[in-house]
């Protein structure tokens, strides 16, 4: 990162140019923008392989959840046993960490969540715990190529890949079906989220402090989406959750095959969490939740 200097919608001159020239790709821009992976905070340990850590290899069989300080587990060694962990392989041939967080066996639901962009599996793992609990569903999670213990760089191209592959993961591995799945992003987790509810049927989707686009995390007061700008589609879905996305004879909506399920759209304001939701029974719980969660 260059040196600081006049500053300009909290940038420098010195970070705008590192930003948009090196390279000027819409891509690489919005991997600097929006992905802050930080250093890993757990690993994967295979039971044929114990003095090797997943870096090698897609592991067969059961692996062990191994968590570091930094990860701030709030539980005990019982909840540690009820989060299965394993690898998946996506379709751009990057090995994925999955996690499958069992808060409650009998629950009809299961949240598949794409966390925020500076987080990992470890140090989420408490909170899902804490979440599923509550709200009597279980959590399935993984980490964005390059992030924890996942291959690969992370990218808008990526991110679609990863989500895929987790959605099959917890298709087959788990035999949830579409109908039971509640597919949660939080801020850069919006951005697959979005781009798989276009695709599948699903039970509900929850977008949690959704980002606009790429270009409006570094220039928030952008009023309109250019053809270079990343992640455009999450703007399209927002609109389309609160209702301002029509256009008749134009381009189908983004979110069609989600049309008929429950959505809960929460955005973060000054004074507390503000919900937008269709769905109360499915969601009221959850609102609460994160209500207690935030206070």
């Amino acid at each position: 990162m260059p040196e600081q200097g006049p500053r300009m919608n909290g940038f420098s001159l010195g970070e705008l140019c590192w930003l948009f020239c090196c390279p000027p790709c819409p891509s690489r821009i919005a991997a600097k923008l929006a992905f802050l992976p930080p250093e890993p905070t757990y690993t994967v340990m295979q039971p044929e392989q114990p003095e090797a850590a997943a870096a090698v290899g897609t592991p067969t069989g059961s692996c062990s959840l191994h968590l570091t300080e930094r990860a701030d587990w709030q539980y005990s060694q019982r909840e540690l046993d009820a989060v299965e962990v394993f690898f998946s392989r996506t379709a751009r041939d990057n090995r994925l960490g999955c996690m499958f967080v069992r808060c409650a066996p009998s629950s009809r639901y299961t949240l598949l969540f794409s966390h925020g962009n500076a987080v990992d599996l470890g140090q989420m793992c408490s909170f899902y715990i804490g979440l599923g609990s509550r709200i009597n569903c279980n959590v399935f999670s993984y980490d964005y190529s390059g992030y924890g213990v996942s291959t690969g760089k992370p990218s808008e191209k990526n991110l679609y890949a990863d989500i895929d592959a987790a959605w099959q993961a917890l298709r087959t591995r788990y035999g949830v079906s579409p109908e039971n799945i509640i597919l949660y992003g939080q801020s850069i987790g919006t951005v697959p989220t979005v781009d798989l509810a276009s695709r599948y049927e699903c039970a509900a989707v929850i977008l949690h402090s959704p980002l606009m686009s790429g270009l409006r995390v570094a220039f928030p007061d952008t009023r309109k989406t250019y053809c270079f700008d990343a992640f455009p589609s999450t703007e399209i879905g927002y609109l389309w959750l609160t209702g301002q996305f029509c256009q008749p004879g134009g381009s189908p909506c983004l979110l069609k095959r989600a049309s008929c399920a429950p959505f809960l759209l929460l955005i973060r304001r000054t004074k507390g969490m503000r919900g937008c939701y269709r769905g109360v029974p499915l969601f009221l719980g959850l609102l609460l939740t994160l209500s207690v969660e935030r206070h």
